[in-house]
């Protein structure tokens, strides 16, 4: 019995590493998907201008990091005193291209009401648009090669999510191909840190 334990153990810790690593995969595939757009504007000569909402936070930093580096792409930042003041925030949105949303999930929701109606593409990497109607998930890899013309062509995005993203990115081709039905009811347990 206890050796049977061990085995299901052991399966379930390789199927999550599993996960992990496909979920990476598929992340740094957004990223390549999303630097390739860059590099077209760069050959045209234009430079986009990206404002990070909630740039001092850990997601908003990395953006900001691996963004800054960029000589294609001008940052728009705001100073520390008026950060959270709500007219220079939505005036920085509305002078951007594209604005990511590195907030929590109320104060996303907030922005993203604030700025109805705005050409500003938005990406929120909070969980608070991931079903929203109005919104494209942005996972690329979904319904062979559809969701990436949705993301292209929308004003509004929500980043998925890590642990979501290792689970779809295996159910979707097997619901997709018929080898799981649609309407199955699936659960996933994952942990973080």
């Amino acid at each position: 019995f206890i050796k049977n334990e061990a085995y299901v153990l052991i399966s379930s810790l390789q199927t999550c590493y599993y996960m992990y690593k496909f979920a990476k995969k598929c992340i740094y595939s957004h990223m390549r998907y999303v630097k390739r757009r860059i590099r077209k504007c760069k050959k045209r000569n234009v430079m986009k201008k990206v404002f990070i909402d909630g740039s001092v936070g850990t997601t908003g930093l990395r953006i900001k990091e691996r963004l800054g580096e960029r000589s294609d792409i001008e940052l728009i930042l705001l100073a520390e005193e008026v950060r959270k003041n709500n007219d220079a925030r939505k005036e920085a949105i509305e002078s951007s291209d594209i604005t990511f949303l590195c907030l929590p999930d109320d104060a996303a929701r907030d922005t993203a009401e604030m700025m109805q109606g705005s050409d500003t593409v938005i990406i929120d990497t909070s969980t608070a648009h991931r079903t929203a109607e109005g919104w494209t998930y942005g996972f690329p890899e979904l319904s062979g090669g559809a969701q990436r013309e949705l993301i292209k062509n929308s004003k509004r995005i929500a980043n998925p999510g890590c642990h979501a993203s290792g689970f779809i990115a295996l159910i979707a081709p097997l619901t997709e191909h018929g080898l799981i039905k649609k309407e199955a009811n699936l659960s996933c347990f994952s942990l973080t840190g």
